[in-house]
Protein backbone atom coordinates (compact mmCIF):
# COMPACT_ATOMS: atom_id res chain seq x y z
CA UNK A 1 0.00 0.00 0.00
CA UNK A 2 1.16 3.44 -0.68
CA UNK A 3 0.01 6.94 -0.26
CA UNK A 4 0.46 10.21 -1.99
CA UNK A 5 -0.52 13.49 -0.88
CA UNK A 6 -3.24 14.72 -2.36
CA UNK A 7 -2.51 17.87 -4.03
CA UNK A 8 -0.55 19.50 -7.00
CA UNK A 9 0.11 17.20 -9.76
CA UNK A 10 0.25 13.45 -10.40
CA UNK A 11 1.59 10.81 -12.04
CA UNK A 12 1.35 6.94 -12.30
CA UNK A 13 2.52 4.07 -14.21
CA UNK A 14 -0.15 1.50 -15.02
CA UNK A 15 1.37 -1.56 -15.43
CA UNK A 16 -0.02 -5.16 -16.99
CA UNK A 17 -1.60 -7.59 -14.81
CA UNK A 18 -1.09 -5.16 -11.64
CA UNK A 19 -4.20 -3.88 -11.26
CA UNK A 20 -4.38 -0.41 -8.65
CA UNK A 21 -7.21 0.03 -5.80
CA UNK A 22 -7.04 3.50 -5.85
CA UNK A 23 -9.10 5.85 -2.90
CA UNK A 24 -8.47 9.47 -3.60
CA UNK A 25 -8.54 11.95 -0.78
CA UNK A 26 -9.56 14.85 -3.17
CA UNK A 27 -10.75 15.06 -6.81
CA UNK A 28 -8.26 13.48 -8.75
CA UNK A 29 -8.73 14.17 -12.24
CA UNK A 30 -6.72 12.02 -15.04
CA UNK A 31 -5.97 14.44 -17.70
CA UNK A 32 -3.53 12.51 -20.27
CA UNK A 33 -2.29 9.27 -20.93
CA UNK A 34 0.76 8.41 -22.76
CA UNK A 35 2.19 5.21 -24.51
CA UNK A 36 5.92 4.95 -23.15
CA UNK A 37 8.72 4.64 -25.66
CA UNK A 38 9.92 1.32 -24.68
CA UNK A 39 6.45 -0.35 -24.80
CA UNK A 40 6.14 0.63 -28.67
CA UNK A 41 6.77 -2.96 -31.07
CA UNK A 42 10.08 -3.06 -32.91
CA UNK A 43 10.00 -1.69 -36.56
CA UNK A 44 9.29 -4.72 -38.27
CA UNK A 45 6.49 -5.66 -40.93
CA UNK A 46 5.71 -8.61 -39.23
CA UNK A 47 5.03 -7.21 -35.58
CA UNK A 48 1.39 -7.40 -35.98
CA UNK A 49 -0.55 -3.96 -34.48
CA UNK A 50 -1.85 -4.08 -30.88
CA UNK A 51 -3.77 -2.43 -28.72
CA UNK A 52 -3.42 -1.42 -24.89
CA UNK A 53 -6.69 -0.21 -23.48
CA UNK A 54 -7.38 1.04 -19.70
CA UNK A 55 -10.59 0.34 -17.73
CA UNK A 56 -11.58 1.99 -14.87
CA UNK A 57 -13.87 0.24 -12.28
CA UNK A 58 -15.88 2.13 -9.61
CA UNK A 59 -16.40 -0.08 -6.35
CA UNK A 60 -19.60 -0.45 -5.07
CA UNK A 61 -20.19 0.75 -1.03
CA UNK A 62 -16.23 0.04 -0.69
CA UNK A 63 -17.32 -3.41 -0.63
CA UNK A 64 -15.46 -6.11 -3.00
CA UNK A 65 -18.63 -5.88 -5.79
CA UNK A 66 -17.54 -4.12 -8.82
CA UNK A 67 -19.78 -2.25 -10.98
CA UNK A 68 -19.82 0.67 -13.30
CA UNK A 69 -16.68 -0.24 -15.43
CA UNK A 70 -15.76 1.15 -18.53
CA UNK A 71 -12.60 1.83 -20.83
CA UNK A 72 -11.47 5.47 -21.52
CA UNK A 73 -8.91 4.98 -23.26
CA UNK A 74 -6.92 2.63 -26.31
CA UNK A 75 -3.43 3.25 -27.10
CA UNK A 76 -2.08 1.61 -30.60
CA UNK A 77 1.76 1.96 -31.32
CA UNK A 78 2.77 4.49 -34.06
CA UNK A 79 -1.02 5.47 -34.32
CA UNK A 80 -2.25 6.50 -31.03
CA UNK A 81 0.36 7.14 -28.23
CA UNK A 82 -1.16 10.41 -26.07
CA UNK A 83 -4.32 10.97 -25.03
CA UNK A 84 -6.11 13.80 -23.57
CA UNK A 85 -8.12 12.45 -20.92
CA UNK A 86 -10.94 14.15 -17.97
CA UNK A 87 -11.41 11.34 -15.92
CA UNK A 88 -12.61 12.29 -12.47
CA UNK A 89 -11.96 10.34 -9.16
CA UNK A 90 -13.85 11.39 -6.83
CA UNK A 91 -12.96 11.25 -2.66
CA UNK A 92 -15.26 9.30 -0.60
CA UNK A 93 -15.60 6.64 -3.43
CA UNK A 94 -13.17 3.65 -4.31
CA UNK A 95 -11.68 3.01 -8.04
CA UNK A 96 -9.74 0.03 -9.69
CA UNK A 97 -7.71 0.55 -12.25
CA UNK A 98 -6.49 -2.01 -14.85
CA UNK A 99 -4.66 -2.37 -18.01
CA UNK A 100 -5.43 -4.91 -20.55
CA UNK A 101 -4.85 -6.06 -24.15
CA UNK A 102 -1.11 -5.28 -25.64
CA UNK A 103 1.65 -3.89 -23.98
CA UNK A 104 2.90 -3.46 -20.36
CA UNK A 105 2.35 -0.58 -18.91
CA UNK A 106 1.16 2.70 -19.48
CA UNK A 107 1.52 6.46 -17.92
CA UNK A 108 -1.48 8.18 -16.39
CA UNK A 109 -0.85 12.21 -15.83
CA UNK A 110 -2.86 14.82 -13.83
CA UNK A 111 -3.96 17.23 -10.98
CA UNK A 112 -5.53 16.98 -7.74
CA UNK A 113 -8.33 19.47 -8.05
CA UNK A 114 -9.11 22.07 -5.17
CA UNK A 115 -6.66 24.09 -3.24
CA UNK A 116 -4.87 23.24 0.08
CA UNK A 117 -2.59 20.35 1.56
CA UNK A 118 -5.13 19.75 4.23
CA UNK A 119 -6.86 16.58 2.12
CA UNK A 120 -6.35 13.22 3.23
CA UNK A 121 -4.08 11.20 1.59
CA UNK A 122 -4.77 9.16 -1.75
CA UNK A 123 -4.39 5.68 -1.33
CA UNK A 124 -3.23 3.40 -3.59
CA UNK A 125 -2.99 -0.10 -3.62
CA UNK A 126 -2.04 -3.50 -5.36
CA UNK A 127 -4.86 -5.95 -5.76
CA UNK A 128 -5.96 -9.39 -7.17
CA UNK A 129 -9.28 -10.01 -9.04
CA UNK A 130 -11.19 -12.74 -9.13
CA UNK A 131 -14.58 -13.57 -10.30
CA UNK A 132 -17.58 -14.29 -8.42
CA UNK A 133 -19.12 -18.07 -9.07
CA UNK A 134 -22.09 -17.67 -10.33
CA UNK A 135 -21.94 -13.65 -10.80
CA UNK A 136 -22.46 -12.06 -14.25
CA UNK A 137 -18.94 -12.05 -16.41
CA UNK A 138 -18.32 -8.38 -15.59
CA UNK A 139 -18.78 -8.19 -11.87
CA UNK A 140 -15.61 -9.71 -10.47
CA UNK A 141 -14.21 -9.70 -6.41
CA UNK A 142 -11.90 -7.98 -5.47
CA UNK A 143 -9.78 -10.06 -3.15
CA UNK A 144 -6.71 -8.07 -1.27
CA UNK A 145 -3.27 -9.44 -0.75
CA UNK A 146 -2.49 -11.09 2.56
CA UNK A 147 -0.21 -9.40 4.79
CA UNK A 148 1.94 -12.26 4.29
CA UNK A 149 2.34 -11.68 0.29
CA UNK A 150 2.86 -7.99 1.02
CA UNK A 151 5.59 -8.18 3.37
CA UNK A 152 7.26 -10.87 1.31
CA UNK A 153 7.11 -8.92 -1.84
CA UNK A 154 8.27 -5.94 0.24
CA UNK A 155 11.35 -7.82 1.77
CA UNK A 156 12.12 -9.04 -2.02
CA UNK A 157 11.93 -5.81 -3.71
CA UNK A 158 9.06 -6.53 -5.31
CA UNK A 159 7.04 -3.78 -4.41
CA UNK A 160 3.37 -3.69 -5.29
CA UNK A 161 3.15 -6.95 -7.63
CA UNK A 162 -0.34 -8.50 -8.02
CA UNK A 163 -1.70 -10.63 -10.22
CA UNK A 164 -5.01 -11.29 -12.22
CA UNK A 165 -7.11 -14.76 -11.84
CA UNK A 166 -9.97 -14.84 -14.20
CA UNK A 167 -11.80 -17.89 -13.66
CA UNK A 168 -13.72 -19.30 -16.68
CA UNK A 169 -17.89 -19.32 -16.09
CA UNK A 170 -19.16 -23.07 -16.44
Amino acid sequence: MESVASHGNWTLVLKDKHPLRIKPGAILQIRRVTLPFDVRPPDRPDSGGWRCRIILWKLKNGKSELEKGGMFTTMIPREHENARTDIRLFPHEEYVLELIGGGWSLHLLGNFLGAGNDNPDTILRPIVLRKLSGAWPFVREVVEQSKEQQAHEMLSGNMGSAAIRLEPRA
